[in-house]
């Protein structure tokens, strides 16, 4: 008989997921750089410390909603971004500040190898292995993804929405896009004594293309701040929203191998 403390945990680790019918583990085998493997992760962990990773034929897949249900990250990982990469297609839940703190040891030369064996997660650093304890999959939210049609979509350097971000961070905690078909890209944030505007014409965009007359919508800055914090500064990234709808913004990063959807809710004035 199982003690319950240890039925417990064996209730919130197990890995079921990882055995096919006959009982055996599949093989999973991954090497890549710390780069890749750092910014999925960064990228991932801005929104949930515990995710569910799907490995398939083609790459890593990760779906995950904040615990409040206001912001959803999607992201595929090609198995290009892997120099080896050897997969029987499973899923597995992980503890991303557990990763975070393993990778700190690397530097960004290190070839990082993943495996799993006995239930567990290994990872080999250089003469450093790290073995770690499995969350079980199912016990993690799978979120459907929402199909919406922003009225607005631009596009526009990662590090100038991050300067207008940082800007806004000091004045209250949220902002207001605006896209005018004539006047072009506005990002505002009001306070009770402050305000501050980064404005972006058709020009200063890669591209922009909107209803005629004006589309506004308020977008709470926490969640929003952390997401453009960990995107690639040198890329681009697409912004799509609509009047009190939600906004979508989507980069890609290691070295375009991995592409990254993020969705936030809006935030209704009180006005």
């Amino acid at each position: 008989m199982v003690s319950h403390p240890e039925a417990a945990r064996w209730q919130r680790f197990k890995y079921i997921l990882f055995r096919s019918h006959s009982g055996i583990m599949p093989t999973v085998e991954i090497e890549t750089g710390l780069p890749a493997l750092r910014e999925l992760t960064n990228i991932t962990k801005s929104l949930s410390p515990e995710v569910k990773l799907s490995l398939t034929e083609k790459g890593i897949d990760i779906k995950t909603v904040d615990t409040s249900h206001v912001a959803m990250l999607i992201i595929h990982m090609d198995k290009a971004a892997f120099p080896v990469y050897h997969v029987e297609p499973t899923s597995i839940g992980l503890d991303l500040e557990k990763m975070a703190s393993v990778l700190r040891l690397a530097s960004p030369e290190s070839q990082i190898k993943l495996s799993i064996e006995k239930e567990r997660l290994v990872v080999k650093i250089g003469n450093i292995t790290r073995q770690m304890t499995i969350i079980d999959p199912t016990g993690l939210h799978d979120p459907k993804i929402p199909s919406f049609s922003p009225t607005t979509t631009l596009k526009m350097k990662v590090a100038d929405i991050l300067q207008a971000i940082r800007g806004s961070e000091s004045i209250s905690d949220a902002v207001t896009f605006v896209a005018d078909s004539a006047l072009g890209f506005t990002i505002h944030s009001e306070g009770e004594q402050d305000k501050i505007d980064s404005h972006f014409t058709a020009s200063d965009l890669s591209a922009f293309v909107t209803e005629e007359g004006v589309t506004k919508s308020m977008y709470p800055l926490d969640f929003l701040a952390s997401m453009v914090k960990v995107m690639p500064v040198e890329a681009e990234v697409t912004i799509g929203f609509s009047t009190a709808y939600p906004m979508r913004a989507e980069f890609t990063f290691a070295d375009g191998n991995g592409t990254a959807s993020f969705m936030l809710a809006p935030r209704v004035s009180e006005d």
